[in-house]
This record gives structure tokens, C-alpha cells and sequence, in this order.
């Protein structure tokens, strides 16, 4: 096996396990509730599964249609060609790299501000900032976008599966108590 095809499966192999050792712990959590006739490991269980499934595609659809190598065209590059090129990656490279940091920082920050302040304040304003910094940059489509996903979740967790959000501490508690009496 190539060493790029492995570099391209490592994570969907880690995936793979992770998957399996998550389905494997709530192995005990399979019976049934009073008011949830599934069990308290129905649905994590159903996202670990969707988990193993999707990185098993990508893992086959690796294999089926290869991995594309750049080595391939680096050697008809031009001198200036190579010179511009790195230029532009030494530009990127910053900004990828404080990106990158941010993809990964800004959900740390919020299971904090989620604790803190609870779910119904921090998450309209972590969805438009996580979005923006992944990439969409138009208005409408954060705002929209934002919004429904939003609305889905408090309509899923609030309405049909009954299931509390973390409402913060102190004053933001008794807040959040009144935007579920609300939302109810």
C-alpha cells in the first residue's frame, strides 16, 4: 500500500475506532426508559454508527478512485513559476494556520460559554462566528442558516425528544429557564 493512500485512511481509521469503542460503552445503556421507549444509547449509538459508516465510504471511495498525487505536476513548473508559488503558500500558511486554531479554539470556548451562559445565549452567536471562520461569508446565508439550525435543535431537544440544555449558573440559569418556558 502507498504511503499517501495510508496518510489518506489514517483518520477515517481513527474514526472507525472511535466509533466502535463509543458503540461498545453505551452497550450498557440499552434499555428502555419511562419516557423513551428507545433507550438512553439510541441515539448515540445511531451518530457513532453514521460515524463508522460515512469514514468506511471514504475509506472504499479511497481506494476506488486513488489518491491524486502533486509530485506529478511540480516538475513542469518554471522556475518563476515554483517562486511564485511559494510565495503564495508562505501567505496561506499564516492564515490557514490562525484559521486552523480558531476551528479548533472557538468550540472549546463555547462548551465554556455554554456552561457559563447556557445554550439559548451562546449558541446564536457561536453558529454565524463558527460559520464565518469555516468559510461563508455572506449574510443572508449565516443569518438563515444559523437560524434554522437553531430552531432545530431547540425544536428536537426542547419538544421532541425532552431532553434539557445546559442552562448556565447564576443569573444566566434563571435566563435561559425563562427562554424554555418560552420556547415550550
Amino acid at each position: 500500500m502507498f504511503p499517501s493512500k495510508i496518510k489518506h485512511i489514517a483518520p477515517s481509521i481513527l474514526w472507525i475506532v472511535f466509533g466502535a469503542v463509543g458503540v461498545f460503552m453505551t452497550l450498557d445503556y440499552m434499555g428502555p426508559l419511562p419516557s423513551f421507549e428507545l433507550g438512553a444509547a439510541f441515539w448515540p449509538q445511531t451518530i457513532l454508527v453514521g460515524i463508522i459508516l460515512v469514514s468506511a465510504f471514504q475509506i472504499i471511495f479511497t481506494f476506488m478512485l486513488g489518491t491524486h498525487s502533486d509530485s506529478e505536476n511540480v516538475g513542469s513548473l518554471t522556475d518563476t513559476d515554483t517562486q511564485n508559488l511559494n510565495e503564495q503558500v508562505g501567505e496561506v500558511s499564516s492564515v490557514s494556520r490562525s484559521k486552523m486554531l480558531a476551528i479548533f479554539v472557538l468550540p472549546l470556548i463555547y462548551v465554556y460559554g455554554m456552561h457559563q451562559f447556557g445554550f439559548f445565549l451562546v449558541t446564536p452567536l457561536f453558529l454565524p462566528l463558527y460559520m464565518y471562520v469555516m468559510g461563508v461569508k455572506e449574510v443572508k446565508k449565516l443569518f438563515f442558516v444559523s437560524t434554522g439550525v437553531y430552531a432545530s435543535i431547540i425544536f428536537l431537544f426542547v419538544n421532541l425528544v425532552f431532553t434539557p440544555l445546559p442552562q448556565g449558573a447564576g443569573f444566566f440559569h434563571s435566563l435561559n429557564g425563562q427562554f424554555l418556558a418560552l420556547f415550550q
